[in-house]
Order: structure tokens, then C-alpha cells, then sequence
């Protein structure tokens, strides 16, 4: 049996079993959005038909999930969510369950929303990567690269401390979002969603160029935060939990204000002008 995306709700089958495969969920993610296209208030036709024709080569690709690489997979998600195929809420959900395929889905699907979301920011990455261009090659290259970026570490402007606060806050957005939703999630499968975001940032050498710029220099940081994977899933945890402070009608108390968070910045290794600019994005608007 396979996910059956355009059969009316109650003709539908139950969505269909893969095994172990996280994939297996498909069904459930598509499930629904038939409904959706249906209740279109006078739709141009024009409208619905690419709607229906989105789902339907979405519908034929997830019914041949066997075949697919875990590349494929991620992209095959990733699409779905652009396309408003899949819902962000239960993808998020489902990889950031703890099994083996769900981890190896969650960091193959974070590192291709990456890839798509650094476009936006390309003329910063490569400015930032400018300095490490040249004739310089092989090991001479990559010891002069750690070099400069050990060198970079703390020195930010101000300018440069709120383009950085600008380019993490905007990767949160798009990342907890728009690539997923992370709504009613148990703290361990949070902590799993974080990981692979920070993961995907690493992976990056321009983008790490950059953000290394607002961390402070490894002799004034923390003994918890050395690396930059544990001072990035720092910042952003701590982020998240501005988010919550700052826009939940049910926090009556507020916890932060912009000097507690900056303050707060050098507890995780990071300039307090990178944290005022985090502060203030966030506090405009909600992540």
C-alpha cells in the first residue's frame, strides 16, 4: 500500500508502512492537504491546478521511497515543505526521534535547508572568504586558514557583531520555522533539532568564518564553551528561550532584558554586541 495524497479523506487508506524507514511517515505528513486544496475558496484554476499537479508528482516520488538515497530523502522532505506538502510540525516530530535513520535524516535534511538558506547571505560568505583566497595551497593553505580564523576570534566590529547576530537570527528563522515548525517537542527531541542546525552551521567554513568573529578569543572563553559547535548550540538554545520570554502571553514574569542577555553572552563565550543584536532582532520579531 502507498500514500494515496489526492483520494478524498474518506476513501483514503491508511497511509503506508516502510518498515523502519523514518519515511515511513510520509503518509501522515501529506495527510490532509487534499482537504486543504478542496476548501480554496474560489481558486483560479490555474492555481489549483499547479497545486494538484505539485502533489501529485510529490504523491509519486514518496511511493518509490525504497529507492531513494538518504540525500534524496531529505530532499525529497525539503521540497515537500516548500511546496506546502508536508506538515512542518509532524516532520519535526518525526526526525528528532532518536532512532539511527531519523538522526541520519534529521543532519542530511539540515544540511540541505543550509545549503539552499546561505544563498541568501552568499555575497557576506564569500567577502568572508576572501582573506583565505590566494596561490596558497595544500597544507601551507589549510594552517594559514586556522590561522587567520584564530585570529578573527573576538575581533569583530560593531558593524561586523550585527551582521553576524543578523545571519544567525535569520538561519533560526528559516531553520525552527519555515524548514520545521518545533511545537510541543519533549526537551531531549529539542536538543536533537538544535544539534543538527548547529551541525549544519559548522559545516560551513565561510559562514564558521564569520560567526568565529563574535566569539571571544580562546584564552576568555568558558571551560563549557570552547569549540564553536558548543558555544553556537549555546547562543542558540539561549536564543529560544528569548524567543519564549519575550513573545509567550504566558510568561508573566520576564526573565531577560537586553543588559541580562548580553551579560548573559559572556557566561557562552560570545561579544555582547553579537548578543544586543540577537536581542534585537529577536524582540522585533518573534523566531
Amino acid at each position: 500500500m502507498v500514500p494515496v495524497a489526492m483520494v478524498p479523506a474518506a476513501e483514503r487508506m491508511p497511509a503506508a508502512e516502510f518498515g523502519q524507514d523514518p519515511m515511513c511517515e510520509i503518509g501522515k505528513l501529506v495527510a490532509g492537504k487534499w482537504e486543504n486544496i478542496a476548501a480554496l475558496e474560489v481558486p483560479k484554476p490555474s492555481v489549483a491546478a499547479c497545486n494538484i499537479d505539485k502533489m501529485l508528482e510529490f504523491n509519486a516520488v514518496a511511493c518509490c521511497i525504497h529507492t531513494l538515497t538518504l540525500q534524496e530523502k531529505a530532499g525529497l522532505l525539503l521540497h515537500g515543505v516548500q511546496q506546502l506538502l508536508v506538515d512542518r510540525q509532524q516532520l519535526a516530530k518525526c526526525l528528532s526521534s532518536n532512532s539511527l535513520d531519523c538522526r541520519e535524516l534529521l543532519r542530511a535534511y539540515a544540511r540541505l535547508w543550509e545549503a539552499e538558506w546561505r544563498l541568501s547571505w552568499l555575497s557576506v560568505l564569500q567577502a568572508a572568504n576572501t582573506s583565505t583566497k590566494g596561490n596558497r595551497s595544500g597544507s601551507f593553505a589549510c594552517k594559514t586558514r586556522r590561522l587567520s580564523m584564530r585570529m578573527l576570534r573576538g575581533t569583530a566590529t560593531l558593524q561586523e557583531g550585527n551582521r553576524n547576530g543578523d545571519m544567525l537570527v535569520d538561519a533560526m528563522r528559516s531553520f525552527f520555522s519555515e524548514a520545521i515548525h518545533m511545537a510541543r517537542l519533549e526537551a531531549d527531541e529539542v536538543q536533537r533539532l538544535i544539534e543538527a542546525f548547529v551541525e549544519a552551521l559548522i559545516s560551513d567554513a565561510s559562514l564558521l568564518r564569520c560567526l568565529s568573529a563574535s566569539m571571544c578569543s580562546e584564552k576568555e572563553r568558558r571551560s563549557n564553551y570552547q569549540t564553536e559547535e558548543e558555544i553556537l548550540f549555546g547562543v542558540t538554545y539561549m536564543t529560544i528561550m528569548l524567543q519564549t520570554d519575550l513573545h509567550n502571553k504566558n510568561v508573566t514574569k520576564k526573565m531577560w532584558s537586553a543588559r541580562k542577555f548580553m551579560e548573559a553572552g559572556k557566561t557562552i563565550s560570545l561579544t555582547s554586541g553579537f548578543m544586543l543584536q540577537v536581542y534585537r532582532n529577536v524582540k522585533e520579531a518573534p523566531l
